[in-house]
């Protein structure tokens, strides 16, 4: 995949395995006891970042902490994802974040759409290839940047549900999205609806992926994946 998001809860450590020679395939090192983790997320230079209630960055020898410092107050807690520039994003209760290595800077405006920032809780992120800023907030709604303005899309749209959990971007620009009520394909200002009805395995879709190959990796009570970087019915399932 372009890069690796992962949001789990890992309530006693943070791990990493090594693939090594001889019998065994793996071998699983500690690097952070007793940290409640909520993502993590690989740069394109290989770095981890970990993301808690602070912010830590491991390069396979060293742990970085990034947050706390004296630059900024907070930062939101709920998802992370890397920008096409390296700049990291942070998502979470009272809105979005950008860190360009140096600074801290909010993205959202007081509102959007009339729904004020602290009402709106990120939890999910994706840079699409013209340049464009995607965030899923499950209160409310999909917050869609254009370079210019900030807008929101709904149900009205055509949005499956408002309770957005995850977001992907493919290389055509088709956005992919996750909800409690199902899985919603954006393509050209045309929406397509995924559910139970014609495909997934149950409507909550809490993850979804797009790997080299425009293919789709969704969570819907077990993994599934698109037939064909054509978008094909979700039918495959890979494993649970």
């Amino acid at each position: 995949m372009k890069r690796i998001l992962i949001s789990l809860m890992l309530s006693i450590i943070v791990t990493v395995c090594r693939s090594v020679p001889a019998s065994a395939e793996y071998v699983f090192e500690t690097i952070v006891e007793s940290l409640y983790t909520s993502s993590l997320a690989l740069n394109k230079d290989g770095v981890l970042w970990i993301k808690s209630g602070i912010i830590l960055t491991y390069d396979g020898k060293n742990i970085t902490t990034v947050y706390p410092n004296d630059k900024v107050v907070y930062v939101p807690n709920d998802t992370m994802a890397f920008g096409p520039d390296g700049d990291v994003w942070f998502g979470g209760s009272g809105g979005l974040m950008r860190y360009d290595g140096n600074n801290w800077t909010s993205v959202l405006p007081d509102s959007v759409g009339g729904v004020p920032v602290d009402e709106i809780g990120v939890l999910s992120i994706a840079h699409a290839p013209d340049g464009s800023i995607w965030a899923g907030a499950f209160t409310h709604v999909l917050l869609h940047f254009d370079g210019a303005e900030w807008s929101l899309l709904t149900e009205e749209d055509g949005l499956v549900s408002n309770q957005v959990v995850s977001i992907a971007a493919a290389s055509d620009g088709r956005l992919w999205i996750g909800t409690f009520e199902g899985l919603s394909s954006y393509y050209k200002g045309e929406w397509t609806t995924y559910t139970t009805e014609n495909g997934l395995n149950a409507n909550y879709v809490s993850i979804v992926a797009v790997d080299k190959n425009d293919v789709l990796w969704c969570n819907s009570n077990g993994l599934l994946s698109t037939r064909n970087h054509k978008y094909g019915d979700i039918l495959l399932l890979r494993f649970y």
